[in-house]
C-alpha cells in the first residue's frame, strides 16, 4: 500500500517531534545525586509487605495489597 502526500507528511512530523523529545530526555548518571524520592533501608523496616534482602537476591520486595472494593462510608 502506497502512503499518500498527507500519511507521508503526517508520519514525518511524527518522526520529528519524536527525535526532538528524545534530545531533551536528560540522562541520569548518578540516582543519588539525581533521584527524585530517596528511601533509607531504617524507612521501611518493619513496615507491613516490605521485605529488606528477601533470599531472592533482590534488594526490597514489596508484597501487593488487595484492593479494597468495600464502598467507603
Amino acid at each position: 500500500m502506497t502512503a499518500t502526500v498527507t500519511q507521508q507528511n503526517l508520519t514525518n512530523l511524527l518522526r520529528y517531534a519524536e527525535e526532538i523529545l528524545k534530545i531533551s530526555e536528560r540522562v541520569i548518571a548518578d540516582l543519588a545525586k539525581d533521584s527524585f524520592l530517596t528511601i533509607q533501608e531504617q524507612d521501611v523496616l518493619g513496615l507491613e509487605g516490605v521485605t529488606v534482602n528477601p533470599d531472592d537476591g533482590s534488594w526490597v520486595r514489596f508484597a501487593r495489597f488487595a484492593r479494597n472494593t468495600a464502598a467507603p462510608r
